[in-house]
This record gives C-alpha cells, structure tokens and sequence, in this order.
C-alpha cells in the first residue's frame, strides 16, 4: 500500500505540476481543488482508521501532498472542496452512496434505466434522497469569489471607531 500510495503521488504531483505549468508563463491567480474522501470506509468500519489500507485516509493523505505542493507557490490557493462537500451532507451529493468509492463523483440518477431490467427494478435513487449538487457547485463558486475577494483585500472591514 506504501508503493501504491508513492505512484499515486508521483502522478498527482506530475498532473498538478503540468496543469500549473502554464503560470511560469503566464502569472495568474489560481484556484487548486482537493479531493473528496468517501463517507465511510468502504472496507469496513474495523479497518484501522491511519493506515494507507483505508481508502479515506488514503486520500487524505493525497489532499496533504496537494495542499504542500502549493503551500509556497505564489497567487495559488487551495479550495477545500472535501470540506464543502462535508458541510453539505455528503450523502446529498457524492455518489460513493452507490459507487462503492471507484467514481468519486456526484450522485445521480444516470444509472437507472440500465436497472430497470431486474425482477425488482428500483426507483430512482433522486427519489430517496434529495440531491443538493446544484447547492454544493453554487458553494464552491461562492468559496472561490469569497477567497477572491480575502487576498485581494476587497470590501475589507474597517474599524469604525477609529477617526477617518
């Protein structure tokens, strides 16, 4: 699991060099996203909780090697969207709920009509639980604007009580 994590790694700090490749060229303010870890351990609540065997601490500890490998790079900013996803309610918006943490994407229904040949169709997953992936992306927009607004020091809070 140890080698497996350092591939993974390897090629997570390839893609991500390459994609901020284009800021030595060209310096703009960049937004970095993390990864969102599943809402349990797919391998049962048993497996030990800090070990790169857990699927969630593993890429917990990718998100770390994301959030240093930008730590010192100029105008480059972390939006920590496993944290978004986590205020929301994970079970409304991630789709490891019926994709058993090999997808990582949003919950949707694109799945249902390739089930309705079983002897006991089931209904539309929409219809148990109420997605909010429209809320999550409207958040992570308003994360991005409000971390925008943070560095460039836009509509700062000045202190009132002291004389103009």
């Amino acid at each position: 699991y140890r080698e497996a994590f350092e591939t993974a790694r390897e090629r997570l700090l390839q893609m991500l060099r390459g994609m901020l490749g284009y800021r030595e060229r060209r310096p703009i303010m960049t937004f970095v996203t993390n990864y969102m870890t599943q809402q349990q351990n797919p391998l049962g609540r048993l497996m030990p909780r800090y070990d790169l065997r857990n699927p969630i601490y593993f890429v917990e500890q990718l998100n770390r090697v994301i959030a240093e490998e930008i730590e010192d790079m100029p105008d480059v900013y972390l939006v920590d969207i496993d944290q978004i996803s986590a205020n929301y309610g994970r079970r409304y918006i991630q789709d490891d709920v019926i994709a058993s943490g090999n997808h990582q994407s949003y919950v949707s229904d694109v799945d249902h009509p390739y089930d309705q040949g079983r002897l006991n169709p089931p209904g539309k997953l929409s219809e148990q639980i109420p997605f909010r992936i429209g809320e999550f992306l409207y958040a992570i927009g308003w994360e991005i604007k409000a971390l925008y607004k943070t560095i460039r020091q836009i509509d700062q809070v000045t202190d009132y009580r002291r004389p103009g």
